[in-house]
Protein backbone atom coordinates (compact mmCIF):
# COMPACT_ATOMS: atom_id res chain seq x y z
CA UNK A 1 0.00 0.00 0.00
CA UNK A 2 1.28 3.48 -0.83
CA UNK A 3 0.79 4.72 3.01
CA UNK A 4 2.88 1.96 4.01
CA UNK A 5 5.69 1.81 0.79
CA UNK A 6 6.19 6.20 1.87
CA UNK A 7 8.87 4.69 4.72
CA UNK A 8 10.47 2.26 3.00
CA UNK A 9 13.70 2.99 1.22
CA UNK A 10 16.49 0.89 -0.80
CA UNK A 11 16.17 -1.62 -3.19
CA UNK A 12 16.35 -5.44 -2.88
CA UNK A 13 16.54 -8.67 -4.86
CA UNK A 14 13.47 -10.81 -5.62
CA UNK A 15 11.56 -13.52 -7.23
CA UNK A 16 8.05 -13.45 -8.85
CA UNK A 17 5.58 -16.70 -10.01
CA UNK A 18 2.88 -14.92 -12.22
CA UNK A 19 -0.32 -16.61 -13.28
CA UNK A 20 -4.13 -16.32 -14.13
CA UNK A 21 -7.16 -17.87 -12.80
CA UNK A 22 -10.58 -16.87 -13.45
CA UNK A 23 -8.90 -14.12 -15.74
CA UNK A 24 -7.01 -11.71 -12.90
CA UNK A 25 -3.21 -12.69 -11.92
CA UNK A 26 -2.40 -14.60 -9.26
CA UNK A 27 1.51 -13.44 -7.87
CA UNK A 28 3.69 -14.92 -5.64
CA UNK A 29 7.27 -12.63 -4.77
CA UNK A 30 9.59 -13.78 -2.44
CA UNK A 31 12.34 -12.09 -0.92
CA UNK A 32 14.97 -11.40 1.96
CA UNK A 33 14.52 -7.70 1.63
CA UNK A 34 18.38 -7.69 2.07
CA UNK A 35 19.25 -3.83 0.50
CA UNK A 36 15.59 -2.67 1.82
CA UNK A 37 15.08 -0.54 5.13
CA UNK A 38 11.47 0.28 6.83
CA UNK A 39 12.20 3.68 9.09
CA UNK A 40 8.05 2.89 10.76
CA UNK A 41 9.18 2.58 14.72
CA UNK A 42 9.70 -1.12 15.96
CA UNK A 43 8.49 -3.50 15.27
CA UNK A 44 8.79 -2.48 11.83
CA UNK A 45 12.21 -0.88 11.71
CA UNK A 46 15.15 -2.43 9.88
CA UNK A 47 18.04 -1.49 8.59
CA UNK A 48 19.34 -2.25 4.97
CA UNK A 49 21.37 -5.19 5.71
CA UNK A 50 19.42 -6.80 7.96
CA UNK A 51 17.48 -10.11 6.21
CA UNK A 52 13.86 -10.48 6.62
CA UNK A 53 12.75 -13.55 4.41
CA UNK A 54 9.29 -12.73 2.99
CA UNK A 55 6.49 -14.31 0.83
CA UNK A 56 3.64 -12.27 -0.42
CA UNK A 57 0.70 -14.07 -2.10
CA UNK A 58 -2.72 -13.04 -3.64
CA UNK A 59 -4.94 -15.98 -4.78
CA UNK A 60 -8.43 -15.45 -6.56
CA UNK A 61 -11.10 -16.94 -4.51
CA UNK A 62 -15.01 -17.44 -5.66
CA UNK A 63 -17.55 -14.05 -6.01
CA UNK A 64 -14.97 -11.70 -7.49
CA UNK A 65 -12.87 -11.94 -4.34
CA UNK A 66 -8.71 -12.53 -3.69
CA UNK A 67 -6.86 -13.10 -0.73
CA UNK A 68 -3.42 -11.78 -0.16
CA UNK A 69 -1.10 -12.99 2.62
CA UNK A 70 2.26 -11.65 3.66
CA UNK A 71 4.93 -13.44 5.77
CA UNK A 72 7.93 -11.69 7.28
CA UNK A 73 9.73 -14.64 8.81
CA UNK A 74 7.84 -15.49 12.28
CA UNK A 75 6.91 -12.45 13.21
CA UNK A 76 4.70 -10.42 10.52
CA UNK A 77 1.65 -12.46 9.07
CA UNK A 78 -0.90 -10.36 7.42
CA UNK A 79 -3.95 -11.39 5.94
CA UNK A 80 -6.41 -9.12 3.79
CA UNK A 81 -9.66 -10.58 2.39
CA UNK A 82 -10.27 -8.12 -1.19
CA UNK A 83 -13.35 -7.84 -3.41
CA UNK A 84 -13.30 -6.06 -6.75
CA UNK A 85 -16.02 -3.54 -7.33
CA UNK A 86 -15.13 -3.11 -11.29
CA UNK A 87 -12.53 -2.34 -13.27
CA UNK A 88 -12.38 1.12 -12.95
CA UNK A 89 -13.33 1.23 -8.83
CA UNK A 90 -11.33 0.72 -6.17
CA UNK A 91 -11.72 -3.16 -4.33
CA UNK A 92 -13.44 -3.01 -1.43
CA UNK A 93 -11.38 -4.54 1.97
CA UNK A 94 -13.87 -7.27 3.38
CA UNK A 95 -12.11 -8.45 6.15
CA UNK A 96 -8.13 -7.80 7.10
CA UNK A 97 -6.21 -9.03 10.44
CA UNK A 98 -2.20 -8.65 11.61
CA UNK A 99 -0.18 -10.57 13.51
CA UNK A 100 2.86 -9.15 14.91
CA UNK A 101 5.14 -12.34 16.86
CA UNK A 102 1.36 -14.06 16.63
CA UNK A 103 -0.12 -15.71 14.47
CA UNK A 104 -2.56 -13.48 12.51
CA UNK A 105 -6.57 -13.53 13.76
CA UNK A 106 -8.85 -15.29 11.16
CA UNK A 107 -10.05 -13.43 8.76
CA UNK A 108 -14.38 -12.36 9.74
CA UNK A 109 -15.63 -10.86 6.96
CA UNK A 110 -17.54 -7.58 7.14
CA UNK A 111 -15.59 -7.56 10.86
CA UNK A 112 -13.03 -5.39 12.26
CA UNK A 113 -9.40 -5.37 11.06
CA UNK A 114 -8.02 -7.75 13.22
CA UNK A 115 -4.46 -7.12 15.02
CA UNK A 116 -2.95 -9.51 17.33
CA UNK A 117 0.72 -8.31 18.89
CA UNK A 118 3.30 -9.68 21.29
CA UNK A 119 6.02 -7.36 21.86
CA UNK A 120 8.95 -6.79 24.12
CA UNK A 121 8.64 -2.96 23.38
CA UNK A 122 6.13 -0.84 22.04
CA UNK A 123 6.56 3.34 21.45
CA UNK A 124 3.10 4.63 21.05
CA UNK A 125 4.76 8.10 21.25
CA UNK A 126 7.11 7.31 18.33
CA UNK A 127 3.91 5.52 16.39
CA UNK A 128 2.01 8.48 16.76
CA UNK A 129 4.06 10.95 15.74
CA UNK A 130 4.92 8.20 12.32
CA UNK A 131 1.01 8.48 11.80
CA UNK A 132 0.46 12.07 12.47
CA UNK A 133 -1.81 13.55 10.01
CA UNK A 134 -2.48 10.44 8.39
CA UNK A 135 -5.94 8.43 8.86
CA UNK A 136 -6.22 4.38 8.34
CA UNK A 137 -10.14 4.66 8.34
CA UNK A 138 -13.15 2.61 9.42
CA UNK A 139 -16.41 2.05 8.08
CA UNK A 140 -18.15 2.31 4.56
CA UNK A 141 -16.26 5.91 3.21
CA UNK A 142 -12.92 5.68 0.91
CA UNK A 143 -10.60 6.10 3.20
CA UNK A 144 -8.32 9.46 2.30
CA UNK A 145 -5.98 11.25 4.24
CA UNK A 146 -7.33 15.40 3.88
CA UNK A 147 -5.43 18.68 4.95
CA UNK A 148 -8.25 19.18 7.54
CA UNK A 149 -7.08 16.17 9.62
CA UNK A 150 -3.00 16.41 9.02
CA UNK A 151 -2.45 18.72 11.36
CA UNK A 152 1.29 19.89 11.63
CA UNK A 153 2.28 17.12 9.62
CA UNK A 154 1.73 15.96 5.92
CA UNK A 155 -1.05 13.54 4.88
CA UNK A 156 -0.21 10.03 4.09
CA UNK A 157 -1.72 9.56 0.20
CA UNK A 158 -5.39 8.02 0.03
CA UNK A 159 -5.57 4.31 -0.02
CA UNK A 160 -7.07 2.65 -2.93
CA UNK A 161 -9.55 0.98 -0.61
CA UNK A 162 -13.28 1.54 -0.72
CA UNK A 163 -14.65 0.68 2.84
CA UNK A 164 -11.51 0.21 5.15
CA UNK A 165 -12.78 -1.94 8.56
CA UNK A 166 -12.90 -0.63 11.54
CA UNK A 167 -9.72 -1.40 13.71
CA UNK A 168 -9.25 -3.74 16.72
CA UNK A 169 -6.37 -4.09 17.52
CA UNK A 170 -4.82 -6.16 21.09
CA UNK A 171 -1.23 -5.83 22.35
CA UNK A 172 0.34 -7.85 25.25
CA UNK A 173 3.74 -5.24 25.46
CA UNK A 174 6.74 -6.09 28.08
CA UNK A 175 7.65 -2.58 28.29
CA UNK A 176 5.09 0.37 26.56
CA UNK A 177 6.83 4.03 25.82
CA UNK A 178 3.78 6.14 26.70
CA UNK A 179 4.15 10.18 26.22
CA UNK A 180 7.68 9.70 27.42
CA UNK A 181 7.08 7.23 30.16
CA UNK A 182 7.63 3.39 30.68
CA UNK A 183 4.51 0.83 31.62
CA UNK A 184 5.60 -2.60 32.29
CA UNK A 185 3.95 -6.10 31.41
CA UNK A 186 0.80 -3.91 29.55
CA UNK A 187 -2.26 -5.32 28.20
CA UNK A 188 -3.51 -3.19 25.66
CA UNK A 189 -6.84 -3.26 23.67
CA UNK A 190 -7.97 -0.34 21.12
CA UNK A 191 -10.95 -0.13 18.94
CA UNK A 192 -12.32 2.12 16.35
CA UNK A 193 -15.61 3.22 17.22
CA UNK A 194 -15.89 6.02 14.42
CA UNK A 195 -14.65 6.62 11.12
CA UNK A 196 -16.55 9.32 10.31
CA UNK A 197 -15.40 12.73 11.07
CA UNK A 198 -14.07 13.33 14.47
CA UNK A 199 -12.57 9.83 14.21
CA UNK A 200 -13.12 7.94 18.13
CA UNK A 201 -11.35 4.97 19.95
CA UNK A 202 -12.44 3.19 22.54
CA UNK A 203 -9.00 1.96 24.56
CA UNK A 204 -8.28 -0.16 27.90
CA UNK A 205 -4.37 -0.70 29.70
CA UNK A 206 -4.46 -3.36 32.33
CA UNK A 207 -0.92 -3.61 33.92
CA UNK A 208 1.10 -3.37 36.97
CA UNK A 209 1.38 0.25 37.68
CA UNK A 210 -2.05 1.57 35.30
CA UNK A 211 -5.59 -0.20 34.97
CA UNK A 212 -8.31 1.81 33.35
CA UNK A 213 -10.14 2.66 30.32
CA UNK A 214 -11.17 5.44 27.96
CA UNK A 215 -11.72 7.20 25.04
CA UNK A 216 -9.79 9.18 22.12
CA UNK A 217 -11.59 11.47 20.16
CA UNK A 218 -9.19 12.10 16.94
CA UNK A 219 -8.01 15.80 15.87
CA UNK A 220 -10.28 16.63 13.15
CA UNK A 221 -8.33 19.86 11.66
CA UNK A 222 -5.64 21.43 12.31
CA UNK A 223 -6.85 23.64 15.29
CA UNK A 224 -8.07 20.62 16.71
CA UNK A 225 -6.07 19.01 19.63
CA UNK A 226 -8.05 15.78 20.32
CA UNK A 227 -9.90 14.53 23.35
CA UNK A 228 -9.03 12.36 25.76
CA UNK A 229 -11.09 10.65 28.34
CA UNK A 230 -9.26 8.44 31.46
CA UNK A 231 -11.19 6.56 33.82
CA UNK A 232 -8.45 4.52 36.02
CA UNK A 233 -9.07 2.38 38.55
CA UNK A 234 -5.29 2.63 39.81
CA UNK A 235 -2.05 4.78 38.93
CA UNK A 236 1.25 3.97 40.46
CA UNK A 237 3.23 6.92 40.41
CA UNK A 238 6.05 7.64 38.89
CA UNK A 239 6.41 5.98 36.25
CA UNK A 240 10.09 5.34 35.01
CA UNK A 241 11.14 7.42 31.83
CA UNK A 242 10.79 5.67 28.90
CA UNK A 243 14.71 4.49 27.68
CA UNK A 244 15.12 6.51 24.09
CA UNK A 245 18.44 7.69 25.16
CA UNK A 246 20.11 3.68 25.85
CA UNK A 247 18.47 2.34 23.16
CA UNK A 248 19.84 5.09 21.01
CA UNK A 249 23.04 4.37 21.70
CA UNK A 250 23.26 0.72 20.65
CA UNK A 251 22.94 -0.41 16.84
CA UNK A 252 19.56 -0.74 15.34
CA UNK A 253 18.31 -4.58 16.09
CA UNK A 254 15.17 -6.85 14.28
CA UNK A 255 11.99 -4.81 15.99
CA UNK A 256 14.43 -2.46 17.75
CA UNK A 257 13.48 1.11 17.52
CA UNK A 258 16.42 2.20 16.45
CA UNK A 259 15.42 5.81 16.28
CA UNK A 260 18.62 8.47 17.22
CA UNK A 261 17.23 10.03 20.78
CA UNK A 262 17.77 13.59 19.30
CA UNK A 263 16.00 12.92 16.03
CA UNK A 264 13.00 11.91 18.09
CA UNK A 265 13.40 14.64 20.65
CA UNK A 266 12.98 16.78 17.48
CA UNK A 267 10.21 15.06 16.03
CA UNK A 268 8.41 15.01 19.56
CA UNK A 269 9.03 18.90 20.27
CA UNK A 270 7.68 19.67 16.57
CA UNK A 271 4.55 17.14 16.50
CA UNK A 272 3.52 17.40 20.45
CA UNK A 273 0.25 18.84 20.36
CA UNK A 274 -1.82 17.76 24.20
CA UNK A 275 -5.15 17.28 23.92
CA UNK A 276 -7.87 18.50 25.94
CA UNK A 277 -8.46 15.74 28.97
CA UNK A 278 -11.29 14.48 31.14
CA UNK A 279 -9.49 12.52 33.99
CA UNK A 280 -10.85 10.65 36.63
CA UNK A 281 -8.54 8.37 38.99
CA UNK A 282 -10.37 6.42 41.56
CA UNK A 283 -6.61 5.23 43.06
CA UNK A 284 -3.79 7.14 43.25
CA UNK A 285 -0.88 5.62 44.70
CA UNK A 286 2.97 7.59 44.93
CA UNK A 287 6.04 5.67 45.85
CA UNK A 288 3.61 2.64 47.23
CA UNK A 289 1.50 4.47 49.31
CA UNK A 290 -1.85 4.94 48.50
CA UNK A 291 -2.64 9.49 47.94
CA UNK A 292 -6.47 9.15 47.38
CA UNK A 293 -8.68 9.76 44.44
CA UNK A 294 -8.45 12.36 41.76
CA UNK A 295 -10.43 14.58 39.26
CA UNK A 296 -8.61 16.69 36.54
CA UNK A 297 -9.75 18.97 33.47
CA UNK A 298 -7.39 20.20 31.36
CA UNK A 299 -6.89 21.88 27.70
CA UNK A 300 -5.05 23.78 25.23
CA UNK A 301 -4.68 27.60 26.28
CA UNK A 302 -3.52 30.75 25.16
CA UNK A 303 -0.09 31.11 23.09
CA UNK A 304 2.93 32.33 24.64
CA UNK A 305 6.52 33.99 22.94
CA UNK A 306 7.53 31.21 20.45
CA UNK A 307 5.20 28.21 21.31
CA UNK A 308 1.97 27.86 19.08
CA UNK A 309 -1.62 28.16 21.30
CA UNK A 310 -1.71 24.13 21.71
CA UNK A 311 1.47 23.64 23.21
CA UNK A 312 0.38 25.08 26.80
CA UNK A 313 -1.95 23.46 28.83
CA UNK A 314 -4.51 25.04 31.12
CA UNK A 315 -5.14 23.23 34.26
CA UNK A 316 -8.63 23.37 35.89
CA UNK A 317 -9.84 22.53 37.57
CA UNK A 318 -7.72 19.56 39.29
CA UNK A 319 -8.82 18.10 42.80
CA UNK A 320 -7.06 15.67 44.92
CA UNK A 321 -9.25 14.30 47.98
CA UNK A 322 -7.12 12.25 50.81
CA UNK A 323 -8.26 11.07 54.01
CA UNK A 324 -8.87 14.60 56.20
CA UNK A 325 -8.11 16.74 53.29
CA UNK A 326 -8.96 18.13 49.63
CA UNK A 327 -6.57 19.41 47.40
CA UNK A 328 -7.89 21.84 44.79
CA UNK A 329 -5.47 23.78 41.98
CA UNK A 330 -5.61 25.30 38.71
CA UNK A 331 -3.11 26.97 36.85
CA UNK A 332 -0.80 25.95 33.53
CA UNK A 333 2.09 23.66 31.98
CA UNK A 334 3.91 24.98 29.53
CA UNK A 335 5.39 21.37 28.27
CA UNK A 336 9.35 21.46 27.44
CA UNK A 337 10.70 22.66 24.30
CA UNK A 338 12.40 19.36 23.90
CA UNK A 339 12.59 16.46 25.94
CA UNK A 340 16.34 16.60 28.20
CA UNK A 341 16.60 19.88 27.92
CA UNK A 342 18.03 22.11 30.77
CA UNK A 343 15.78 22.60 34.37
CA UNK A 344 14.87 25.91 32.50
CA UNK A 345 11.83 27.22 30.93
CA UNK A 346 12.94 25.20 27.53
CA UNK A 347 12.06 22.10 30.01
CA UNK A 348 8.98 23.03 30.65
CA UNK A 349 7.34 24.51 33.59
CA UNK A 350 4.49 24.10 35.78
CA UNK A 351 2.75 26.20 37.63
CA UNK A 352 -0.39 26.19 40.00
CA UNK A 353 -2.07 28.17 42.36
CA UNK A 354 -3.42 25.46 45.29
CA UNK A 355 -6.01 24.97 48.19
CA UNK A 356 -5.33 22.42 50.76
CA UNK A 357 -8.71 22.08 52.59
CA UNK A 358 -7.33 20.41 55.87
CA UNK A 359 -10.93 18.77 57.37
CA UNK A 360 -8.60 16.53 60.20
CA UNK A 361 -4.92 17.41 59.94
CA UNK A 362 -4.10 14.61 62.35
CA UNK A 363 -5.93 12.12 60.13
CA UNK A 364 -4.04 13.49 56.88
CA UNK A 365 -0.53 13.33 58.42
CA UNK A 366 -1.36 9.30 59.52
CA UNK A 367 -2.53 8.53 56.05
CA UNK A 368 1.03 9.97 54.88
CA UNK A 369 2.44 7.77 57.49
CA UNK A 370 2.98 10.20 59.90
CA UNK A 371 1.66 8.37 62.63
CA UNK A 372 1.06 10.62 66.54
CA UNK A 373 2.49 13.54 65.05
CA UNK A 374 -0.75 15.59 65.39
CA UNK A 375 -4.14 15.60 66.41
CA UNK A 376 -7.17 17.41 65.57
CA UNK A 377 -6.46 20.29 63.62
CA UNK A 378 -8.98 21.94 60.58
CA UNK A 379 -7.80 24.94 58.68
CA UNK A 380 -5.92 25.47 54.85
CA UNK A 381 -2.82 25.56 53.19
CA UNK A 382 -3.14 27.67 50.35
CA UNK A 383 -0.85 29.50 47.66
CA UNK A 384 1.57 28.99 44.79
CA UNK A 385 4.08 26.57 43.86
CA UNK A 386 5.89 25.62 40.63
CA UNK A 387 8.61 23.21 39.44
CA UNK A 388 10.00 22.27 36.04
CA UNK A 389 9.66 19.80 34.21
CA UNK A 390 5.78 17.78 33.62
CA UNK A 391 2.92 17.82 36.00
CA UNK A 392 3.47 14.05 37.25
CA UNK A 393 7.30 14.65 37.64
CA UNK A 394 7.47 16.78 40.91
CA UNK A 395 10.26 16.33 42.81
CA UNK A 396 10.66 18.00 46.74
CA UNK A 397 14.17 19.56 45.23
CA UNK A 398 12.92 21.55 42.26
CA UNK A 399 9.81 22.55 44.19
CA UNK A 400 9.45 26.19 44.11
CA UNK A 401 6.47 28.59 46.21
CA UNK A 402 4.84 30.48 48.65
CA UNK A 403 2.59 28.98 51.02
CA UNK A 404 0.89 30.43 53.61
CA UNK A 405 -0.79 28.58 56.67
CA UNK A 406 -3.68 28.79 58.66
CA UNK A 407 -4.28 26.17 60.98
CA UNK A 408 -6.78 25.75 64.53
CA UNK A 409 -7.92 23.73 67.54
CA UNK A 410 -4.88 21.06 67.59
CA UNK A 411 -1.68 19.78 68.91
CA UNK A 412 1.60 18.70 67.53
CA UNK A 413 2.56 15.15 68.89
CA UNK A 414 6.17 13.94 68.78
CA UNK A 415 6.71 12.62 65.17
CA UNK A 416 9.65 10.01 64.22
CA UNK A 417 9.96 8.85 60.27
CA UNK A 418 11.09 11.40 57.76
CA UNK A 419 9.70 14.32 57.27
CA UNK A 420 7.68 13.94 59.75
CA UNK A 421 9.84 14.43 61.93
CA UNK A 422 9.47 17.91 61.16
CA UNK A 423 6.18 18.06 63.39
CA UNK A 424 8.06 16.23 65.89
CA UNK A 425 10.08 19.86 65.90
CA UNK A 426 6.93 21.81 66.48
CA UNK A 427 5.54 19.97 68.96
CA UNK A 428 9.13 20.76 71.13
CA UNK A 429 8.95 17.85 72.69
CA UNK A 430 12.72 17.46 71.28
CA UNK A 431 13.78 20.23 73.45
CA UNK A 432 15.88 19.47 76.73
CA UNK A 433 13.81 19.05 79.76
CA UNK A 434 16.77 20.78 81.14
CA UNK A 435 16.23 23.83 78.84
CA UNK A 436 12.71 24.24 78.61
CA UNK A 437 12.78 24.79 82.80
CA UNK A 438 8.96 25.79 83.86
CA UNK A 439 7.62 25.25 80.29
CA UNK A 440 7.51 21.16 80.99
CA UNK A 441 3.72 20.94 81.77
CA UNK A 442 3.14 22.79 78.45
CA UNK A 443 4.89 21.14 75.95
CA UNK A 444 5.18 17.11 77.76
CA UNK A 445 2.85 15.53 75.45
CA UNK A 446 3.52 18.04 72.50
CA UNK A 447 2.47 21.56 71.99
CA UNK A 448 -1.64 22.33 71.99
CA UNK A 449 -2.42 25.49 70.08
CA UNK A 450 -5.77 27.14 69.32
CA UNK A 451 -4.37 28.91 66.39
CA UNK A 452 -1.16 28.14 63.64
CA UNK A 453 -0.35 31.31 61.04
CA UNK A 454 2.68 31.79 58.87
CA UNK A 455 3.82 32.02 55.54
CA UNK A 456 6.61 29.49 53.89
CA UNK A 457 8.90 30.06 51.27
CA UNK A 458 10.06 27.16 49.04
CA UNK A 459 12.94 27.62 47.09
CA UNK A 460 14.25 24.02 45.53
CA UNK A 461 13.13 22.03 48.32
CA UNK A 462 14.08 24.64 51.25
CA UNK A 463 11.48 25.61 53.18
CA UNK A 464 12.09 29.28 54.59
CA UNK A 465 10.04 30.92 57.21
CA UNK A 466 10.13 33.85 59.58
CA UNK A 467 6.12 34.31 60.45
CA UNK A 468 5.43 30.66 61.73
CA UNK A 469 3.27 31.49 64.72
CA UNK A 470 1.75 28.80 67.26
CA UNK A 471 -0.53 30.23 69.85
CA UNK A 472 -1.84 28.48 72.67
CA UNK A 473 -3.89 28.88 76.04
CA UNK A 474 -0.58 28.41 78.02
CA UNK A 475 2.23 29.66 75.55
CA UNK A 476 3.07 31.43 72.03
CA UNK A 477 5.77 29.98 70.34
CA UNK A 478 6.98 31.93 67.51
CA UNK A 479 9.52 29.87 64.65
CA UNK A 480 11.47 31.54 62.04
CA UNK A 481 14.46 30.08 60.30
CA UNK A 482 14.66 27.24 57.09
CA UNK A 483 14.36 23.45 56.72
CA UNK A 484 15.79 21.90 54.11
CA UNK A 485 12.63 19.01 52.85
CA UNK A 486 15.57 16.97 50.68
CA UNK A 487 18.24 16.65 53.21
CA UNK A 488 16.05 16.89 56.55
CA UNK A 489 18.05 18.78 58.11
CA UNK A 490 16.85 22.79 59.56
CA UNK A 491 18.53 25.84 60.88
CA UNK A 492 15.56 27.06 63.23
CA UNK A 493 15.11 29.88 65.83
CA UNK A 494 12.66 29.15 68.37
CA UNK A 495 10.73 31.86 70.69
CA UNK A 496 8.62 30.84 73.46
CA UNK A 497 6.65 33.27 75.45
CA UNK A 498 4.09 32.21 78.54
CA UNK A 499 0.59 33.34 79.00
CA UNK A 500 0.77 34.67 81.96
CA UNK A 501 -2.00 37.08 81.78
CA UNK A 502 -5.01 35.19 80.02
CA UNK A 503 -6.76 38.48 79.21
CA UNK A 504 -3.99 40.26 77.20
CA UNK A 505 -5.14 41.01 74.10
CA UNK A 506 -2.13 42.78 73.38
CA UNK A 507 0.17 39.05 73.33
CA UNK A 508 -2.74 37.71 70.84
CA UNK A 509 -2.45 40.02 68.33
CA UNK A 510 0.84 40.32 67.89
CA UNK A 511 1.03 36.71 67.49
CA UNK A 512 -1.33 36.63 64.63
CA UNK A 513 -1.08 39.92 63.02
CA UNK A 514 1.14 38.97 59.95
CA UNK A 515 2.42 42.19 59.18
CA UNK A 516 4.54 42.15 62.29
CA UNK A 517 8.08 40.19 62.24
CA UNK A 518 9.78 38.25 64.94
CA UNK A 519 12.30 40.95 65.47
CA UNK A 520 9.66 43.62 66.01
CA UNK A 521 7.53 41.13 67.68
CA UNK A 522 10.47 41.00 70.76
CA UNK A 523 10.82 44.80 70.86
CA UNK A 524 7.06 45.07 71.27
CA UNK A 525 7.08 42.70 73.96
CA UNK A 526 9.70 44.48 75.85
CA UNK A 527 7.98 47.42 76.07
CA UNK A 528 4.50 46.14 76.37
CA UNK A 529 5.12 43.13 78.91
CA UNK A 530 8.55 43.17 80.45
CA UNK A 531 7.42 40.27 83.09
CA UNK A 532 6.52 38.21 80.37
CA UNK A 533 9.37 39.33 78.19
CA UNK A 534 11.85 37.76 81.35
CA UNK A 535 9.64 34.50 81.23
CA UNK A 536 10.41 34.17 77.60
CA UNK A 537 13.17 31.29 76.47
CA UNK A 538 14.63 31.08 72.75
CA UNK A 539 16.39 28.48 71.11
CA UNK A 540 18.35 27.73 68.50
CA UNK A 541 17.63 24.17 66.40
CA UNK A 542 20.22 22.88 63.98
CA UNK A 543 21.31 19.76 62.37
CA UNK A 544 19.74 16.67 61.36
CA UNK A 545 15.42 16.30 61.73
CA UNK A 546 16.67 12.87 63.12
CA UNK A 547 18.80 14.21 65.94
CA UNK A 548 18.28 17.72 66.32
CA UNK A 549 21.12 19.89 68.20
CA UNK A 550 18.96 22.73 70.61
CA UNK A 551 21.39 25.39 72.07
CA UNK A 552 19.55 27.90 74.35
CA UNK A 553 20.01 32.02 73.18
CA UNK A 554 21.62 33.24 75.82
CA UNK A 555 20.35 36.98 76.18
CA UNK A 556 21.79 40.40 76.46
CA UNK A 557 20.77 42.31 79.20
CA UNK A 558 17.85 40.88 79.49
CA UNK A 559 16.29 41.33 76.33
CA UNK A 560 15.90 38.96 73.93
CA UNK A 561 17.91 38.18 71.14
CA UNK A 562 16.51 39.80 67.62
CA UNK A 563 16.08 37.47 65.09
CA UNK A 564 16.34 38.24 61.44
CA UNK A 565 14.04 40.66 59.50
CA UNK A 566 10.55 39.58 58.48
CA UNK A 567 10.04 38.04 54.90
CA UNK A 568 8.25 40.77 52.53
CA UNK A 569 3.99 40.50 52.84
CA UNK A 570 3.21 38.15 50.41
CA UNK A 571 0.83 38.56 47.33
CA UNK A 572 -2.27 37.38 47.86
CA UNK A 573 -2.39 34.49 44.99
CA UNK A 574 -5.10 35.28 41.89
CA UNK A 575 -5.50 34.79 38.35
CA UNK A 576 -3.26 32.01 36.38
CA UNK A 577 -0.60 30.78 38.47
CA UNK A 578 3.28 31.99 37.61
CA UNK A 579 6.43 30.83 38.56
CA UNK A 580 7.29 31.86 42.16
CA UNK A 581 10.61 33.75 42.78
CA UNK A 582 13.39 32.40 44.80
CA UNK A 583 13.28 34.11 48.90
CA UNK A 584 15.26 36.98 48.92
CA UNK A 585 15.86 36.59 52.42
CA UNK A 586 18.03 33.50 54.78
CA UNK A 587 18.65 33.17 58.39
CA UNK A 588 22.18 33.53 59.76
Amino acid sequence: LPWVAQRLRGQTAWKAQLGIRQGRPELTVTTDLTGMASDWPAPLRKPESLAWPARWQNSIADGGRDQLRLDVGTAVQLRLLREWIGDDQPVRLVAGSLGLHEPAPALAADGPFAVRARLDRLDVDAWRMALQGGAVGGGGAPVTATPAAAGATSALPAMPVAGMPPWLIQADVAELALAGLRVRDARLQLREETAAQPRRWAWDLQSAQIQGRGHWRVPSSASDSGQLTVRLDKLQLPLPAAADAAAAAAPPAPWSSGAPAAALAADRAATARWPALDLRIDTLELRGRSVGSVALQAAPGAAVAGRPADAIWRIAPLELRMPGATLRANGQWTPPAAPGAAATASAGLVALDIDLELQDSARLAAHWGWNDALRGGNGRLSGKVSWPGEPWAMELATLDGRLNLALSQGQFLKAEPGIGRLLGILSLQSLPRRLLLDFRDIFQQGFAFDDVRGEILLSRGRATTDELRMTGVQATVLIGGSADLVKETQDLRVLIVPEVNAGAASLAYLAVNPAVGLGTFLAQLVLRDPLRAAGSREFLVTGSMADPKVERVERAGGTPQALPTPLPTPVPASGPASAVPAPSTTLR
